[in-house]
C-alpha cells in the first residue's frame, strides 16, 4: 500500500535536493542524490511518508521540521561524497 506514496517520497526528495544544491549537479552528482533521496524515501517512518500523501513532485517536501532536516542532510552528504 504504500509503495506508492514511497516512490512520490523519492521523487519529492530528490527534486528538492536539486533545489537545495548549491551550484548545478554533474551528472554523476545527479545519479548519487537520486540513489540516496530513493534510499531515505524508502527508509521513510510512516508518519513522514504520510504528509506526502496527495502531494504532488511541483509540490516540494511537506512543511515539517523532518522533512526540511532530512533535504539538508542529503545535501550535505552529497556535498562531502568523494569523487562526485
Amino acid at each position: 500500500m504504500d509503495a506508492p506514496l514511497r516512490v512520490l517520497a523519492s521523487a519529492i526528495l530528490f527534486r528538492a535536493v536539486l533545489r537545495a544544491w548549491p551550484e548545478r549537479p554533474s551528472a554523476e552528482q545527479k545519479m548519487r542524490i537520486h540513489q540516496r533521496a530513493e534510499e531515505a524515501a524508502w527508509a521513510l517512518p510512516k508518519g513522514m511518508l504520510l504528509l506526502v500523501e496527495g502531494r504532488d513532485v511541483e509540490d516540494g517536501v511537506p512543511e515539517a521540521a523532518e522533512w526540511t532536516s532530512l533535504v539538508a542532510t542529503l545535501v550535505a552528504e552529497g556535498l562531502n561524497t568523494p569523487g562526485t
